[in-house]
Order: structure tokens, then C-alpha cells, then sequence
């Protein structure tokens, strides 16, 4: 600030999973901290007036519903939305036919239609995150710890209880269950790699060579014989998919990754292709990579929106879709006189 007596900061906190960035004030010397604002949208960037009484700053708002589509038309426009409010990062289906949504710093799981179920996972001091399920009945999800800020991987019941913690790195995210649920896959990303370990927790092994790409993700095929991973082919410099086997470690197979992709790559439900979403003219839809090398085809026809995740349910027949937008503007907070 002018006076030197404070610092306006962009700041986030547990409650919001860190994921939030909101506006503070530190003051100078003691340090301490209040905040300006508190909403449910994102800030960025900051400018202060020569006088000390505006902060200019870039208010992004965060839509992000859940729509679900029964599947009985091709190209899934039967998707309707079930959510709405506080923002869904990702969706992910449960065992029983519900779904988990990650919502704030807990895990919430709906049916269907929208109704909430339950709460799983919302403890103090913590932040839960990426849920999926498990073909027995188990969640397996990231968790922040505030004492620490480490990332690990933990696996609990169906209703939340019998937590157990799986992995001890420092940035271990993105969990997923094998088919047969005896192993969990994820992403340390402080190497970054692709990784596995026991649903029982021990010792983590790395899944192949090859590097993670955070903005790539990946997913086990139904099967459970082998894995798609978002990788960059550094020579050609592009992104690529790799097809890795799980017995050998190997790459069987290499394609080229569509530099529009957005989110995680999922084996199509009848285990042919890859399907991610591609984003033309701000618009997402979702693509499929045939795995016998032909051309891709779109899915969807959506006219609006972005696809931040996708999941179909365990029969295979229904998808589930976190869609929105993130729509900013450059706001002005101005200092209230006795404040």
C-alpha cells in the first residue's frame, strides 16, 4: 500500500481447498492478516491506487455443474444438469450407482439426480479431493493435510469411515482403483510419475519410465491389462498417448494426442478407443481416438460450455460431465471509510 503500512496479497486456504484465490491484507510491521474478500468467486492479479483507497483487480467467476446422460442417444445430448451452486472440479461414479463430486475441501456423493447422499471425508485441519470408486465398494481419494501441505493418497469405506492413508509423498494425487480393486494408480508429481500401490497401502512402485503430464492424466482399461497415459514425445515436440502394458511395463502403442485435448484421457466403454475432450472456439466436446489407428471422431455435440471431467458409470452406459465456464471482469474494491 502508498503508506507502506500493509500489503494487499492474493490469497487461498483450506476451506476452498486452496483452490479459491481470494483478496487480504497483511499489515505492516506486526504481519497481521485480514481478509477483503470471501466469495465463491477467483481473483487475480492486483493493482493498488496512488492513494491507497482502490484495489484493482480480475474477478473470475467459477461455473461448474454436473450433468448426466443416460446414454440413449449417441451423442449424449440427453445429458441434463444436476447440480448447481458451489463449483464441481470432478465427478466420478460410485459402486452403488452414485456419484462423487469434490466440493470445497470435502468429497460429496449424489445420486443421479442431484440428491446429496452423504459427506465423506470432511475433517479439520484437511482437504479432501479426486475422488473415484472401487469396484468393491471402496473410495479412494487425495487428501491435504494443512499441518504438512502434503498430498498423499487414502482409502476409506463406502460411508467415509476406516480411513487409511496409502501413500506418505509429498504431491501424490489423481487416485485410481484397478478393475479387480486390489491396486490403486496415481500420480506423484513431484517427479512427476505414473505410480501404483497396494489398496492395503505399502511400498509404491513405479508404473513405467515414461514422465506424468499433469495436464494429461490417464486411466486404466477395463480389463485391467493396461493403462492410456497423457505423455509429450519431447523430439517431435508434442503431446502424445501412450498405451503401457501392466505385465510388461512396456509401451505397446504411441498416438498422437490432439493439442486441443483438455482434462483426462478414458477408455471408451466398450474398450476401443480413447475418448478426451476437445476445445474449438472456447466450446468442449468430447472426441474418440479409435486404438486401431483410424480417425477420430467427435461425440458429443455440445454448443456451449467446457468439460473439465468425464466418467462413465460401471455399466458402461451412462456418462457423467463436470461443464461450465469461467467467466472474469476487472473490479474495483474500494477502502469504506472506518474500516
Amino acid at each position: 500500500m502508498p503508506d507502506g503500512r500493509a500489503l494487499a496479497v492474493i490469497y487461498s486456504n483450506m476451506e476452498t481447498n486452496f483452490d479459491r484465490q481470494q483478496v487480504g491484507l497483511i499489515s505492516y510491521p506486526d504481519g497481521k492478516f485480514r481478509p477483503i474478500t470471501a466469495d465463491t468467486n477467483d481473483y487475480d492479479n492486483l493493482s493498488v491506487s496512488a492513494d491507497g483507497a482502490t484495489i484493482a483487480t480480475v474477478m473470475r467467476q467459477s461455473v461448474r455443474d454436473v450433468y448426466v446422460s443416460s446414454g440413449l442417444k449417441a451423442d449424449y445430448s440427453d445429458a441434463r444438469q444436476v447440480s448447481s451452486g458451489d463449483p464441481v472440479p470432478v465427478v466420478a461414479w460410485a459402486r452403488d450407482g452414485n456419484l462423487l463430486t469434490e466440493q470445497g475441501s470435502s468429497i460429496r456423493e449424489i445420486s443421479p439426480n442431484g440428491e446429496l447422499k452423504g459427506e465423506i471425508a470432511s475433517e479439520r485441519e484437511s482437504a479432501a479431493m479426486q475422488p473415484n470408486g472401487c469396484s468393491d465398494g471402496h473410495l479412494v481419494f487425495a487428501r491435504r493435510m494443512l499441518k504438512t501441505l502434503a498430498v498423499n493418497i487414502w482409502r476409506s469405506e463406502a460411508d467415509g469411515t476406516g480411513l487409511h492413508r496409502l501413500t506418505e509423498g509429498k504431491r501424490d494425487m489423481f487416485p485410481m482403483c484397478s478393475p479387480d480393486s486390489k491396486t490403486v494408480f496415481y500420480m506423484d508429481l513431484t517427479v512427476p510419475a505414473y505410480m501404483k500401490v497396494s489398496i492395503d497401502g505399502g511400498q509404491p512402485e513405479r508404473v513405467t519410465k515414461e514422465f506424468a503430464e499433469f495436464n494429461a492424466g490417464f486411466d486404466v482399461a477395463r480389463d485391467g491389462k493396461t493403462l492410456v497415459l497423457g505423455t509429450y514425445d519431447f523430439k517431435a515436440q508434442r503431446p502424445t498417448l501412450s498405451l503401457v502394458s501392466l505385465d510388461s511395463r512396456q509401451v505397446l502403442r504411441m498416438f498422437e494426442y490432439d493439442p486441443r485435448h483438455q482434462g483426462q484421457p478414458r477408455f471408451s466403454p466398450d474398450g476401443k478407443g480413447i475418448v478426451y475432450a476437445v476445445r474449438e472456439k472456447g466450446v468442449d466436446n468430447l472426441w474418440l481416438q479409435p486404438l486401431d489407428g483410424g480417425p477420430g471422431r467427435q461425440l458429443t455435440n455440445f454448443g456451449s460450455l467446457k468439460i473439465y471431467s468425464h466418467q462413465w458409470s460401471p455399466d458402461g452406459k451412462s456418462v457423467a460431465l463436470v461443464r461450465g465456464d469461467s467467466p472474469s471482469d476487472l473490479v474495483l474494491i474500494q477502502n469504506s471509510p472506518g474500516k
